[in-house]
């Protein structure tokens, strides 16, 4: 490994195999203090993200846990020029990564339980690679992408008339509004209260190209949900109190509310996961509930690590 752009981290580069776009690879960080745990956390990021939010080894390593996190297939660290961002057309494409991490986390560093943690779309991989593939031992999913955020109307839509374009034009991008409203919560260089730095770059503020193959990824992986997963792990689902984010322009309830999601809907379709699946709600929370006003998130990491203390 070696040292990574966030301070008191290290990187390795995993090598994957080629896809439709050519090579392609993804990159695996660990927290270097307390890589020596029989414990982990690996972490999944979300769509138009990568991991940045370097306060979450500390915390998990004051917990007792060691920490790891990927940045999978051309998001952030793993982009390559020759790639679509975020573009996969199959969410069981970002298995191989997953399955490497975890296999080097167990071989390599010895950690006998891993929990997998997913915020977003990170959220709904992180249940499906579970009951896909195994060898993690518990999910912890973050605001997790269960369902559109749209009316019924644009729903039918995006689950035929896109899924059907996906299949055949995955590159082609679904005509919407550029909406930086999200990331005027988040970085701080808005001056809106949002409290973390990050690269645009690798998270861009609302204009990334939004493509049919990547619909259709994602609705098949929400029909699976719906149909039930049964999957027998316990599984904690975190999620904001309140939707927010539907006028126009810019106001304070952007900072305390998932401007992203339906939590309700993310909340109530959770239970479709499996048998052992605990929920909470956090009030003033943003989409991601570790990136939310630090008397917030101080709520949700309460919730997380008095969980996993059950473990």
């Amino acid at each position: 490994m070696i040292a990574d752009i966030l301070s008191g981290y290290e990187r390795e580069v995993l090598p994957l195999a080629a896809d439709w776009e050519g090579s392609a690879e993804a990159t695996l960080v660990r927290y270097a203090d307390g890589n020596d745990r029989d414990r982990a956390v690996l972490y999944l990021h979300g769509y138009n993200d990568y991991f940045f939010c370097s306060e979450m080894g500390g915390r998990f390593a004051a917990a007792g846990w060691g920490f790891y996190a990927l940045d999978m297939r051309k998001h952030g660290r793993s982009l390559r020029p020759h790639q679509t961002p975020c573009l996969v057309t199959n969410l069981s494409d970002y298995y191989e990564e997953i399955a490497e991490a975890v296999a080097r986390i167990r071989a390599r560093d010895g950690v006998r339980f891993v929990l997998l943690v997913g915020h977003s779309t990170g959220g709904l991989i992180a249940p499906l690679y579970a009951r896909d593939c195994g060898g993690v031992d518990a999910l912890f999913l973050n605001s997790p992408f269960l369902g559109f955020r749209v009316g019924r109307r644009d729903e039918l839509m995006l689950r035929t008339v896109v899924r059907m374009l996906g299949r055949v034009r995955p590159t082609a991008v679904v005509p919407r509004e550029a909406d930086p409203r999200y990331a005027w919560s988040l970085h701080r260089s808005y001056e809106k209260g949002g409290e973390w730095s990050y690269d645009e770059r690798w998270k861009r503020p609302g204009d990334l190209p939004l493509h049919a193959g990547f619909i259709r990824a994602v609705s098949r992986g929400h029909d699976r949900v719906r149909a039930g997963l049964r999957l027998n792990l316990p599984v904690l689902v975190g999620v904001s109190a309140r939707a927010g984010g539907f006028g126009q322009g810019f106001d304070e309830s952007w900072g305390s509310t998932d401007t992203v999601l339906d939590p309700q809907q993310s909340f109530v379709r959770s239970r479709r996961i499996g048998p052992r699946v605990d929920r909470f709600q956090v009030e003033g929370a943003l989409h991601d509930l570790m990136l939310s006003s630090d008397q917030v998130r101080a709520e949700a990491w309460q919730q997380l690590i008095s969980w996993m203390s059950t473990l």
